[in-house]
């Protein structure tokens, strides 16, 4: 009888908290954090959202005024740090702003000026700021992803179409991903629904999630909390109005509720560095032969401030391996082999 061998390994796990690399502007500490930028009479006022813990009112802090400009479509980069928008002009320029409030204003970007592209968030691989574009007069809507990682900052445009049979395209003002699901989200007010975008897929999904009965003006900040929750500024009533209240989406129902009523505000727009814990695997060869020993590495980066309590970690190796020993690891010792042995 041939003796059956099969693959052993060890494992190791590393926990650390990210740290930002080193650019020339100054890095914001991420930490939960939500900000917005917001149109005021000479300029953009840029602010920092807080919740407050006893009433749980909606609070916003100035950072900065910057004179003469207009900057919507901001998104916050993880691993630079850094928030990234666009100003608005004769033509779309992107723009940057670093952790002492200070704007570096990039390239000029290829986006068709009949269209407003106010809508933005990081792409969840931290390769694109995704800017979603819209007009009362076109029919479909643009998707925009500008390379963050190119020198040049390429510019890609691709055409989206939606799942509703009658409304081929939506007024969005603002867009945000999933912090772990990675989902992209935003509020129609031409439909008055929650909506979902499938990138892969170039497709709206504008037909899912029912019609609210509270929120049926424009949104033009979305942002999600430390904690995953998606919050927007919106209007109760339809069309551009600038009466806001802040709402809260329910992502499994679309359900929306009526939390607070803010003030008469101008064009704003919205972003956060949510709660993200990420998790990294290595192994420590690439081709394994049988009757090897060999380790898996785990890394799990928290990239805030914030303990993580109850954090848990689970997984399932290939079918015939064997765990030897588990190094450097937190969690409660439970493992087993597979029964078969």
């Amino acid at each position: 009888m041939m003796p059956i061998c099969t693959q052993s390994c060890c494992v190791w796990m590393v926990f650390f908290y990210l740290i930002s690399p080193v650019c020339a502007q100054t890095p914001f500490d991420c930490n939960g954090r939500m900000f917005r930028v917001i149109e005021k009479q000479g300029g953009t006022l840029f602010e920092e959202i807080t919740f407050d813990d006893a009433t749980g009112k909606v609070d916003f802090t100035e950072r900065n005024l910057y004179f003469g400009e207009r900057i919507n479509g901001i998104a916050y980069h993880p691993t630079q740090n850094l928030i990234y928008g666009v100003l608005l002009g004769k033509t779309y320029r992107l723009c940057r702003i670093d952790g002492d409030y200070q704007l570096e204003k990039l390239v000029e970007l290829p986006l068709p000026t009949g269209m407003l592209f106010v809508s933005g968030d990081i792409s969840p691989d931290e390769r694109y700021l995704v800017l979603l574009g819209f007009s009362p007069d076109e029919t479909t809507n643009l998707l925009a992803l500008v390379d963050l990682s190119s020198p040049n900052f390429e510019t890609q445009l691709f055409p989206l179409k939606t799942t509703h049979p009658s409304l081929p395209s939506i007024y969005c003002a603002d867009i945000a991903f999933h912090p772990t699901k990675n989902e992209l989200y935003g509020f129609d007010h031409l439909s008055g629904r929650l909506i979902t975008i499938d990138i892969q897929k170039g497709e709206i999904d504008n037909s899912t999630f029912p019609v609210s009965e509270v929120l049926q003006g424009n949104v033009p900040t979305i942002f999600f909390d430390a904690f995953g929750t998606l919050f927007g500024i919106g209007s109760p009533t339809a069309g551009f109005s600038t009466n806001r209240r802040l709402y809260r989406f329910d992502l499994g129902t679309g359900l929306i509720t009526d939390l607070q009523r803010l003030s008469f505000e101008g064009n704003q727009d919205g972003c956060s560095c949510p709660y993200k814990v990420k998790l990294l695997n290595r192994v420590s060869e690439r081709n394994i032969s049988a009757c090897r020993t060999f380790d898996f590495t785990f890394t799990v980066i928290n990239r805030t401030d914030i303990v993580q309590q109850n954090v848990t970690f689970s997984d399932t190796l290939p079918a015939h391996f064997v765990i030897n020993a588990i190094h450097d690891f937190p969690f409660s010792r439970q493992y087993r082999n597979n029964p078969w042995y």
